[in-house]
């Protein structure tokens, strides 16, 4: 097919149009790194991209059809994300970005107040479970000479005291405290090393922050079982299966 000047002239601009948006859907369509958090800053960057004060710039998105209307259904179809807790809370818990993407305070507050009601559900669950109780043995009946009792009861009754500064608001607001960290690490790995520093925070976390974007990463697992099961290959077994699906393991 041979394009005549001024199609092949709408082709390139088509592509200059596009190419933020390609950008933008591979950063969220990724299966191996945190997604959801990239929501917010995705769109405001976008947003920032096409409003950009550049002559030719502003010739795509305010003169060029295709650029007009982009503009138009990504104002239509994401007005409020800040709004929508699962996407706000996300942002706020990934240690790249916390609140550096929230436009609106209003916003902003609502997430926190939410994620504290999460938080305190999680700490109401852990105060539920019973303490340990020590083995009954007969090593434990015997009188044992401790030299620390009362330093350790001294530590005791500092803990007790300490335990109201300990809390909801302490741990979110600790948290924020934290520097941003690097663009390209691991969120996931932060709060591994950090879980035990705000303990009252990981559940929320391991239910919010890895959630996926997009369905890209499920389609991709079908394609894969497509690819792997056909008429001609119908007797592999489930864990022959499964195994070929699995990604190798790191060297």
């Amino acid at each position: 097919m041979c394009l005549f000047s001024d199609e092949l002239e709408t082709v390139k601009q088509s592509i200059s149009v596009l190419q933020p948006f390609e950008l933008a859907t591979k950063e969220l369509s990724s299966e191996k790194i945190t997604s959801l958090s990239k929501v917010i800053p995705m769109i405001k960057a976008l947003r920032s991209y096409m409003s950009r004060d550049d002559p030719e710039r502003r010739e795509l998105y305010d003169t060029c059809p295709l650029g007009k209307e982009l503009r138009a259904q990504l104002d239509r179809k994401f007005p409020t994300l800040e709004s929508i807790y699962l996407q706000g809370a996300a942002t706020l818990l990934d240690p790249r970005l916390k609140k550096l993407h929230f436009v609106d305070e209003g916003n902003l507050k609502s997430i926190q107040s939410r994620l504290q009601l999460s938080m305190r559900g999680s700490q109401q669950q852990t105060d539920a479970r019973p303490a340990p109780q020590p083995a009954n043995t007969s090593q434990d009946k015997q009188p044992s000479t401790n030299l620390w009792t009362d330093h350790d009861e001294i530590v005791r009754q500092s803990l007790q005291a300490a335990a109201p500064c300990v809390g909801l608001n302490v741990d979110l607001r600790r948290y924020l405290e934290e520097p941003i960290i690097p663009r390209d690490s691991d969120p996931i790995c932060w709060w591994k090393d950090h879980s035990q520093l705000l303990p009252l925070m990981t559940d929320p976390v391991k239910k919010i922050l890895c959630i996926p974007t997009t369905s890209v990463p499920s389609e991709r697992v079908f394609s894969r079982a497509g690819e792997l099961l056909s008429e001609r290959r119908n007797h592999l077994s489930d864990e022959n299966v499964s195994m070929l699906q699995s990604p190798p393991a790191p060297p």
